[in-house]
């Protein structure tokens, strides 16, 4: 099985160009969401996107990659690769989750759980995913949260699913208590090598594997983050000035820190993230202190917006990616491993100085 190279990240950049016609404002971002929940039922094995999204006046906006199709690996090739693995416990439970994740089958999801039901990652995984139903998440989002209680967003996650259920109080005392100094730690750089050693035990070559592997990572978290930053916004419309303040605070510094993460992705999640960047700043008068230092919401805001036409831009002008890397695994490696730990941004800057370099 030699799957083409270049066939794989033709799609992936010709999806980005028909997302392109879109505008990424709130609705535009649900319905690309419910596009990907929709295509993800479907696939036996796809690309999904990460995007990219940083708090006002960082980085560049970063280039894209959203989800592809590839029919060089079915669900049938990648459950005989789970029939067959060996190893420890964890081992054993986190490939049945990532076969769970390609093939969508939430059964083998949770069979990971039972396999090693302390694992973050496996529990993230759960949390994080709609095929579960609330009262499941909402477990398993607390049992994150008390497995990985420096992960700030284990906490957002927690406190998310706990105003989705009705307890206020609770969410917010969780949520306020994911200290700045907390990491975040979304687990894309460990999913993208689960992936890849899937799709190479299942039989595609190890180039293939690499790029699939990182058009499948994805940040699944963000729809519930948008719920609990609109739940924020009610709740403060109805509290004293005093909470609203504090509620507000609380959600904008959400809004930030998860801008950031997700800015070692790709498009939907930045412009996601850049949603809900907006989201968290929606209760906060104009001319009040933001949560990016030296800006008032305003201001903010106007900078949010200059990202977005920046981040649209930029992917517009974009090189054809695709031509860069066929035929090369030492410049496919480099690219794939720069994406797992910088964001497609820097890979991307580091692919084209390697590429211009070779051609002059």
């Amino acid at each position: 099985m030699k799957p083409n190279l270049a066939k794989l990240l033709a799609i992936v950049i010709a999806f980005v160009a028909i997302l392109l016609i879109l505008k990424f404002r709130d609705q535009d971002i649900a319905d690309a969401d419910a596009a990907r929940k929709q295509m993800e039922s479907k696939r036996a094995a796809s690309g999904s996107a990460n995007a990219d999204a940083r708090p006002p006046g960082r980085h560049k906006p970063r280039p894209e990659r959203v989800e592809s199709q590839s029919n060089e690996i079915g669900a049938a090739e990648l459950e005989n690769w789970l029939a067959g693995l060996k190893g420890d416990t964890r081992t054993i439970a986190e490939a049945y989750a990532t076969v769970g994740l390609l093939n969508n089958d939430p059964d083998l999801i949770r069979k990971a759980l039972e396999m090693d039901p302390d694992n973050p990652l496996l529990l993230y995984i759960g949390t994080a995913r709609d095929a579960f139903s609330n009262e499941e998440r909402l477990s398993l989002a607390e049992r994150f949260h008390k497995q990985d209680p420096e992960n700030a967003l284990a906490a957002y996650l927690y406190a998310a699913h706990l105003l989705n259920s009705g307890y206020a109080e609770k969410g917010l005392e969780i949520l306020g208590s994911s200290a700045e100094g907390h990491r975040m730690e979304d687990f894309n750089g460990r999913m993208g090598i689960m992936f890849e050693e899937a799709f190479v035990g299942a039989g595609m070559s190890r180039d293939g594997a690499k790029l699939l592997s990182i058009a499948n990572l994805s940040l699944p978290y963000v729809s519930d983050l948008f719920s609990m930053a609109g739940s924020l916004n009610d709740l403060a419309k109805t509290s004293s000035p005093e909470e609203a303040a504090r509620i507000n605070a609380l959600s904008a510094a959400m809004g930030k820190r998860l801008g950031g993460q997700a800015g070692s992705g790709t498009l939907i999640n930045h412009l996601a993230g850049l949603t809900l960047e907006e989201k968290t700043l929606a209760g906060l008068p104009d001319d009040a202190p933001s949560p990016y230092e030296g800006l008032t919401v305003a201001e903010a805001r106007e900078s949010i917006a200059i990202e977005r036409g920046n981040l649209k831009q930029v992917i517009q002008n974009m090189p054809a990616v695709e031509t860069l890397l066929p035929g090369n695994p030492e410049l496919t490696n480099g690219y794939v491993e720069r994406f797992r730990t910088l964001g497609e941004a820097e890979a991307l800057k580091w692919l084209l100085e390697q590429t211009d370099g070779a051609n002059r």
